[in-house]
């Protein structure tokens, strides 16, 4: 038996892949800024998911 979740991102994933849908993203950078960003997103001063960059990723 397939969960809601499983389904939803099978329908809904093509659409974020062609564009159809998009996602935000507030990225601050800097550890320094993680405070500043929590309080922010606190306070729906954030526009989508609240990201902070502390370092570069090495993976890339």
């Amino acid at each position: 038996m397939e969960g809601w979740h499983d389904a939803f991102l099978r329908e809904v994933a093509p659409w974020v892949a062609s564009g159809q849908v998009r996602h935000g993203e507030d990225i601050r950078e800097g550890f320094e800024t993680i405070p500043a960003a929590f309080a922010d997103m606190l306070k729906g001063q954030n526009f989508g998911k609240m990201l902070v960059r502390v370092s570069d990723d090495p993976t890339l």
